[in-house]
């Protein structure tokens, strides 16, 4: 039978987890794509190595990897990837604790060149080249919190009594899962408060689902004998600050997303995004009056959901962000503010128009690259008419899991763990580290900071998320830092508004690439991880630049000019990273205007060092302000320059951006409803009729002023080579075609289930946003061609080759593998007649022997992708005693294209 090559890697990847993959068998000659004509190609034999758990068996097309993880390990948020030595990542297929991908391509892959990597640590294999490995240089003492104490705290409960209850109702069906989402959320809300109150979803993140005594099945939906873990009332801690101060809180149950979201591109954020609205609409209907389960009565007429605030945990960060990018019009709710705690970000994308905070948590070890950091860094110029505030909040000794109470060893009802580093600095007994009960204070604080500024514009909740240098008593002893873009703040400096910028003295400014695309490009961080790059490495997008700058001496400058009218803000603000260095730098303003009036302004508060605490948060950037002098002083409206002149002897720092700031909130023009809505289609079908050129057309809906940008990038799934380009998207334009050519012109597919040529996917980067980031470029099965032969019979003699060329009816795009067996015949030519190059790379020996129906069996030869014809040869040994004469009979196998086998003879004569 003709067998395509996609049916046989299946088969070897089978091969490959049962650790049996022998030498592959392969008479192979490779034919041209445009012709009939052929040439002998030499056969790549499988190979295997073992490395740090890690398995990598090779063969001719490339590699396939598997790693098992250790009994125990747990559900997370972050994904488990491979990250290779050319720097592609790899999302495996995880069946149990078991991981599994195939790598086209990588036909020289060894074992010891993969690392194991989940959000930035390397859980197995080669740590070389991958962020965050290398440790920074940073002080030994913590870094100081700011001594201003907000005026009013929102971390105090406020003066209701409040009452709580738990509603379940029918689950929700998920195609591709396997069982329903539970729907099921714990309600806990202000008892004697008058009239509809503001509401506040929150969302758990993906965590174990099911446990018995110590131990943990991640099965739904839970066996008998064993229990939900109840993550949905981790949260009691916020839900009670925040009912006391007069919300409707609502904390939602997703451990059938968490259970069945492996097998989603988007790691189940778009389900997470359904879970959520369905919960907003049975809220809107119940606060109707709708009949519903009990206790949700007591939610009739209680309800503001025109102002609602989601907060989400990690994967649930990503899903209630997903849930605003979902809005639209006519919905019975309106999300205007989102708290994202520890998020994930697969997906790189912003809410327009949505302000936004990120508590990013320093000793994270679950999403330890702090990905999350990237739903601040992206909104810097999302689009015209977004003043949204986003804010990222830096918690110095926190970990992942103590957010949750239901996450936290010795308080929570099912097995959990402590998931900082128990060894290192941000170890247990580590100075700075954050105890349980003082993290949930923190979140509490903070989540109530945001719900406070975003429903009602408090000035002191804002003052905590917006970079001004204040804490709450609510908060304890921790340092908790901020800063911000958006709101009420001018670009100055941003890769929209590039200044001019020039350098005197000893200092160098440079633009730098946060992630670098190319070896040429100038890194932003070197080889220590930030923040600023932790959610970027599964895409070749560009991401916006900043400015690294260097001095040697004090005094340097660097002067930007080309500047805008600030006479309507109070300061500049600076987002500064400080890298890995064994000095703080420090630097000051020097402003003047255009009649020659300069001014010399300084921090409010300087740029300090992280300490080791901070891990990959040591390189997160600082807020750093400088309050502008009055008008008669320096005009701000009509500066010709601002010079950053340096005051330590030498120093490095990265500019992400610069803006002139004023306090307070503004609203914003631009939503999710004015964008670009982009959708790519799950499945689009490619077929190589005609030019083998077609077109995967993404719809473009939404109703917009602007034009929109977008990321497309395709990934060829047949040679893993990724390319990507940015895309305006025009008012108007109701579409984004992305051309395939396929090489194998009229081509068919013969695998039964198709071939996935390519995965198309979409990262909205300026207007636009995304709610199906990928889809793939699928060709249907066609109808095998016929496997016919010139001549089938062969002569040669000693030192010749006996040579056959099949046929095809018509190229396929996958490739025939065409079985051929030799059978017993009179006088059969010997394996040892044959010339041993020939036989080691086919059969793993040179030292075969006896008729070829017994010493080799059968063999199997490669019709490539695109061609039409393959010449099949057996070269025999010149020195062969072949007297009288030798033959050969091979049966070919055509069942797949329902033709009887095809017999061919040679016969090899002195």
């Amino acid at each position: 039978m003709t067998r395509t090559r996609s049916a046989l890697l299946s088969s070897a990847l089978a091969l490959a987890l049962a650790a049996t993959v022998a030498p592959a068998a392969s008479g192979a000659t490779v034919a041209s794509a445009s012709a009939t004509s052929a040439q002998v190609a030499e056969v790549v034999p499988s190979t295997r190595s073992n490395a740090g758990g890690i398995t990598v068996v090779t063969d001719a097309d490339g590699a396939f990897v598997s790693w098992t993880a250790p009994v125990g390990d747990r559900l997370t948020d972050a994904r488990t990837q491979f990250r290779l030595p050319d720097g592609r990542v790899v999302l495996p297929t995880a069946t149990g604790r078991s991981y599994s991908a195939r790598v086209l391509g990588a036909t020289d892959l060894r074992a010891s060149q993969v690392a194991v990597v989940r959000g930035g640590r390397v859980l197995a294999g080669a740590s070389e080249g991958v962020a965050g490995q290398t440790a920074p240089t940073s002080p030994g003492v913590l870094a100081s919190r700011p001594s201003a104490l907000v005026s009013k705290d929102p971390g105090k409960a406020g003066k209701y009594a409040t009452r709580s209850f738990t509603y379940s109702s029918t689950g929700m069906k998920v195609p591709g899962y396997a069982a329903p989402v539970e729907t099921r959320a714990h309600v806990v809300m202000p008892r004697d408060a008058k009239g509809a109150r503001p509401v506040v979803v929150m969302l758990h993140g993906r965590h174990s689902v099911c446990y018995s005594g110590n131990g943990i099945v991640d099965d739904w939906p839970c066996a008998p004998g064993t229990k939900a873990i109840p993550s949905y009332l981790g949260y009691l801690d916020q839900q009670k600050l925040l009912a006391s101060q007069g919300y409707v809180t609502v904390s939602i149950a997703a451990n059938g997303i968490n259970a069945q979201d492996f097998s989603e591109a988007d790691g189940g954020a778009g389900t997470r995004a359904n879970l959520v609205r369905r919960h907003l609409s049975f809220l809107a209907s119940w606060n109707r009056g709708t009949k519903g389960p009990r206790g949700t009565e007591l939610l009739k007429g209680r309800l503001n959901l025109s102002r609602v605030v989601t907060m989400g945990h990690s994967r649930g960060g990503e899903g209630v962000s997903r849930a605003a990018i979902k809005a639209r019009v006519g919905d019975p709710f309106k999300i205007v503010g989102q708290v994202l705690i520890a998020p994930t970000d697969f997906a790189t994308q912003v809410a327009v128009g949505i302000p936004t905070t990120v508590l990013l948590p320093s000793c994270d070890g679950d999403v330890s690259d702090l990905q999350g950091q990237a739903y601040v860094d992206r909104a810097v110029g999302i689009m015209p008419g977004d003043h949204a505030m986003r804010s990222s909040v830096l918690v110095l000794g926190a970990n992942h899991n103590f957010f949750n109470s239901e996450w936290t060893p010795g308080i929570s009802k099912a097995p959990s763990i402590d998931d900082g580093d128990a060894s290192g600095t941000c170890g247990t007994s580590a100075k700075g580290r954050l105890t349980a009960k003082q993290q949930r204070a923190v979140g509490a604080t903070y989540v109530a900071a945001a719900v406070k500024a975003y429903l009602t514009g408090d000035d002191s909740a804002r003052q905590l998320l917006d970079g001004s240098a204040v804490r709450a008593a609510s908060a304890g002893a921790a340092t908790v830092l901020s800063h911000a873009v958006g709101a009420r703040r001018t670009p100055v400096l941003t890769a929209d508004r590039p200044a001019k910028v020039s350098t005197r003295g000893s200092a160098t400014a440079v633009s730098c690439a946060v992630v670098a695309r190319e070896e040429s490009t100038q890194e932003c961080f070197g080889n220590q991880a930030s923040p600023h790059n932790g959610g970027l490495y599964g895409t070749t997008m560009p991401a916006d630049p900043a400015l690294l700058v260097r001095w040697t001496a004090k005094d340097a400058r660097v002067r930007l000019t080309g500047l805008p009218d600030l006479s309507n803000r109070s300061a500049l603000a600076m987002r500064v990273v400080l890298p890995s260095q064994r000095t703080t730098p420090s630097f000051d303003l020097v402003l003047t205007d255009t009649k020659g009036r300069s001014a010399v302004v300084k921090a409010d508060r300087a740029p300090e060092r992280l300490p080791s605490i901070a891990r990959v948060g040591q390189a997160w950037a600082q807020e750093v302000r400088f309050s502008l002098p009055a008008r008669s002083v320096v005009d701000t409206s009509r500066l010709a320059r601002v010079d950053l002149r340096t005051r330590s002897a030498a120093g490095k720092i990265v500019v992400l951006d610069m803006h002139g700031f004023s306090s307070g909130l503004i609203r914003s023009s631009a939503s999710v409803n004015t964008v670009a809505r982009v959708s790519v289609p799950a499945r689009t079908k490619i077929t190589a009729a005609g030019s083998g050129s077609q077109v995967l057309r993404i719809p473009v809906t939404g109703s917009r002023k602007v034009t929109a940008r977008v990321w497309v990038e395709r990934l060829d799934l047949r040679s893993w080579k990724s390319v990507g380009e940015f895309r305006t998207i025009k008012p108007g334009q109701t579409s984004i075609d992305v051309r395939y050519t396929l090489a194998e012109d009229d081509a068919v597919s013969v695998s039964p289930e198709g071939v996935e040529l390519g995965l198309v996917t979409v990262i909205a980067d300026r207007g636009a946003v995304v709610d199906q980031p990928a889809g793939v470029a699928w060709t249907p099965p066609g109808v095998a061609p016929k496997v016919s032969v010139v001549d089938p019979v062969a002569t040669a003699s000693p030192g010749g080759s006996l040579r056959w060329e099949l046929r095809l009816s018509g190229p396929t795009i996958e490739g025939s593998w065409l079985p051929l067996t030799f059978t017993p015949v009179a006088g059969e030519l010997r394996a040892e007649q044959l010339v041993p190059a020939w036989l080691a790379p086919r059969f793993g020996s040179t030292e075969l022997s006896g008729p070829l129906s017994s010493s080799l069996g059968g063999i199997t030869t490669t019709v490539e992708p695109g061609a039409t014809s393959v010449i099949f040869e057996i070269p025999v040994r010149r020195t062969a005693d072949v007297a009288p004469r030798r033959s050969v009979r091979i049966v070919v196998d055509r069942s797949a294209s329902g033709e009887p086998d095809l017999v061919l003879t040679g016969t090899v004569t002195p």
